[in-house]
């Protein structure tokens, strides 16, 4: 552990191919030159069983938090009551801030000390990203007694003018059906219309990474992505259907857990300032889109588990104690179903 209280970090761009359920991914690094490469082992947890989980479902969370400092120790904290309600294996995080709001001090040191501290969770971030960019910063937490090793990479995006970057871990995740590898990727795509050229790069980053992966993976992610622009990344996401449809010769699924659990109309927006009043918006029109996204795909080998969300909601959708929701983004919560094929 470091200065800054990380648990796992890596200046890697690249990576060093230790775990099965690996594909190469290109060097996405800044313009700002990173420090001198160092070798990356894979970490791993010796003699850990614990608990072992019922079945083979992951419950998995994505939350753009915000990184505003209204209000951040009682938001984080009702954030954290909710986490704590929901108890999910996996937690995507995007707009999270080192950068102390009070004397309580951070949304970051506040996520830590009540959820990896305390051995809840393992936790992921680029440590260089948080150094030069503390505003905000996307982190990863997985379930400690279930993790059972990982190969954390950790790219930071050719195409980005906001310092937007992407987690991946390659895990080996312990269940009652054995220990199984899964991909977990989680990104803050590009903000604003002007970003639709770097968004849809990233996106078509993070589809090649999942399309080539050896093992099921997961993307979670607060995307930014407009339809218009999935269609411009050359694949298609019609509303109402639930897989991305591949141009390349894999033939590999890419889905949508909102869309494969139902498409219901009253979780759509997560990002809806209609109901989620946060943010002051001046006039009458008020903002909404399905912003944030979880994508999964069964990866390149036929034979593995599959995953399948089987649920889809929102939380957060109650106010705290300010009168404020957690965010301005209402949480996603999917549990997904880890199926072989027939």
């Amino acid at each position: 552990m470091n200065s800054l209280g990380f648990i796992h970090v890596s200046f890697h761009t690249k990576s060093s191919g230790h775990m099965p359920c690996q594909a190469q991914t290109s060097d996405m690094s800044t313009s700002d030159k990173p420090p001198k490469m160092m070798p990356k082992p894979v970490i791993s947890f010796p003699g850990r069983m614990g608990k072992i989980v019922k079945g083979y479902t992951l419950r998995v969370m994505q939350w753009n938090i915000d990184f505003d400092s209204d209000n951040v120790f009682s938001r984080t904290s009702h954030l954290i009551e909710i986490i704590g309600k929901e108890k999910p294996d996996v937690i995507f995080m995007q707009e999270v801030s080192a950068l102390e709001a009070g004397p309580r001090g951070s949304s970051f040191q506040l996520l830590k000390s009540r959820l990896v501290d305390t051995g809840i969770y393992e936790l992921f971030a680029d440590e260089l990203i948080v150094q030069r960019h503390p505003f905000y910063f996307a982190m990863t937490l997985v379930r400690k007694r279930i993790l059972t090793k990982v190969d954390p990479e950790y790219i930071r995006f050719k195409r980005t003018k906001m310092a937007r970057h992407l987690i991946v871990l390659r895990a080996g995740l312990l269940t009652e059906s054995g220990e199984h590898e899964v991909c977990l990727l989680n990104s803050h795509f590009e903000s604003l219309p002007s970003g639709t050229a770097d968004r849809i790069a990233q996106f078509q980053e993070v589809l090649r990474i999942m399309r080539n992966e050896p093992c099921p993976s997961i993307f979670g992610g607060d995307t930014n992505l407009r339809a218009r622009e999935i269609r411009l990344g050359d694949v298609r996401l019609p509303e109402e259907e639930d897989v991305v449809v591949p141009e390349d010769e894999f033939d590999v699924k890419v889905s949508d857990a909102w869309a494969q659990a139902g498409a219901e109309s009253a979780t759509k927006f997560s990002w809806d300032a209609r109901i989620n009043d946060n943010k002051e918006w001046l006039g009458d029109t008020r903002p909404y889109a399905r912003f944030d996204r979880l994508f999964s795909s069964p990866g390149r080998t036929r034979d593995l588990y599959r995953p399948r969300a089987m649920s889809y909601r929102f939380a957060g959708k109650k106010r705290g104690q300010t009168d404020q929701f957690p965010s301005d983004h209402f949480g996603l919560v999917a549990d997904y179903n880890m199926t072989l094929p027939s």
